[in-house]
């Protein structure tokens, strides 16, 4: 179902209508893997697609945790749409970058299926690597890692640097698919490509704009004590009812249930209603200040 929007065609940098922080993909990861703790199968889908659509126009080459979390992202996805090697494919991809992370527990707790999933792909062996020469105007990284090489098999975000280091493309490769022709004309000796890689000559793309916003600088104010305690105190309400969420959600899965359904839903909203006063808190905190 939505995977096949999720990973359907190339999206290029000429798609973008504004540049994008690794912050904003990072966000929707987090808010897509939360809502599948909370079985809300449209925040879920929305948020994995959205994500996907907005990856080149990255004007920032990405940290490896971020690429592994996207990858991690794609395999729930799979999971989720009942294909087992596809989410395999994104999980090993995401171990390759970080062997010592792993899905959260309030999406996979211990035992249930999707955690049995991602396990028997950190059993897998390390993908076999090919050669992608790259220009000398050019620098590439993979999945977060400048290089010259690529996972065979495996899904991976490419981008391409200037040499003063600016993003001039970035995009998202899954296994066996065509060499976006934005590679092939960054390649050493034009037209070539990997072993076993096609390429896609219908597929362009575009120079990602550098105008975006910029960051607000932050000023330096005192901080109210006592709101932060009681933001404090919000969070840890907040973790437990996700905790509480995360469990019954591995419980529905191996015995689905209406009651659990239920219950899983009403302490997801709960925990989503604490976590907002947290946040809400914690500003007012910094807003208000320590009256001095």
């Amino acid at each position: 179902m939505y995977l096949l929007v999720l990973l359907a065609g190339a999206a290029t940098a000429g798609d973008c209508e504004r540049v994008v922080s690794q912050t904003e993909i990072r966000s929707l990861l987090e808010d897509a893997m939360l809502a599948y703790s909370a079985m809300d199968d449209e925040t879920f889908a929305t948020s994995t697609h959205e994500a996907r659509r907005l990856l080149p126009c990255v004007d920032e080459v990405f940290e490896p945790t971020g690429a592994a979390a996207f990858h991690r992202l794609a395999g729930m996805q799979a999971f989720y749409d009942g294909d087992p090697d596809a989410a395999e494919s994104s999980f090993r991809a995401s171990i390759a970058i970080r062997p010592d992370t792993g899905l959260s527990e309030l999406v996979a707790p211990e035992g249930g299926k999707l955690h049995r999933a991602w396990q028997s792909a950190a059993s897998a062996p390390g993908p076999d690597l090919a050669p992608l020469p790259i220009s000398s105007g050019y620098r590439l990284f993979v999945d977060g890692q400048r290089g010259s090489e690529i996972p065979v098999g495996l899904p991976y975000i490419a981008q391409l640097t200037t040499r003063s280091g600016d993003v001039d493309w970035s995009g998202y490769v899954e296994p066996g698919a065509p060499m976006p022709r934005t590679l092939i004309a960054a390649m050493g000796t034009p037209g070539s490509s990997p072993a076993g890689a096609e390429s896609e000559p219908e597929v362009a793309s575009t120079p990602i704009p550098k105008d975006g916003p910029r960051k607000p600088e932050r000023s330096r104010r005192g901080v109210n004590s006592g709101l932060l305690v009681a933001a404090a105190g919000s969070a840890v309400v907040a973790g437990a009812l996700f905790g509480t969420s995360a469990m019954v959600r591995g419980q529905y899965d191996e015995d689905p249930t209406q009651g659990r359904y239920t219950l899983t839903n009403g302490t997801y909203v709960g925990a989503v209603s604490c976590a907002g006063l947290t946040v809400g808190l914690s500003g007012l905190a910094f807003a208000v200040g320590g009256g001095r």
